[in-house]
């Protein structure tokens, strides 16, 4: 399969590590996103007490980490506005790590704003 591009594009993932599977969604949306895409920056903004995410993570050019305290009930919204101020580029996805968009939405979505 062809890798669509995603130019332009910023993906913001609002996350809390709060359980492995959590943790085993967000590598599983991040290992589809490289098979799937090219020309795309991820930017993970963690909320929580700590950082849970391992630094071999964080070694991939492609993702920005962002890391902001949070106690109590998930601040997804705070989350999501954190990573559009931190966005470079003309497009900004927003995408829960427990999500997987077939490219054909992805596609349809891109067109529709450009």
């Amino acid at each position: 399969m062809l890798k669509q591009s995603l130019k332009n594009t910023d993906i913001v993932v609002s996350f809390r590590a709060s359980t492995q599977e959590r943790m085993d969604n967000l590598f599983t949306l991040l290992n589809y996103l490289d098979a799937t895409f090219i020309d795309y920056r991820v930017l993970i903004v963690e909320g929580d007490v700590q950082s849970l995410l391992p630094l071999a993570l964080l070694e991939d050019t492609r993702i920005k980490h962002i890391f902001v305290h949070a106690t109590g009930a998930f601040p997804k919204s705070l989350l999501y506005n954190t990573g559009a101020k931190y966005a470079q580029s003309d497009v900004i996805i927003f995408h829960d790590s427990d999500l997987i968009i077939n490219p054909e939405a992805f596609n349809v979505a891109l067109n529709a704003v450009q």
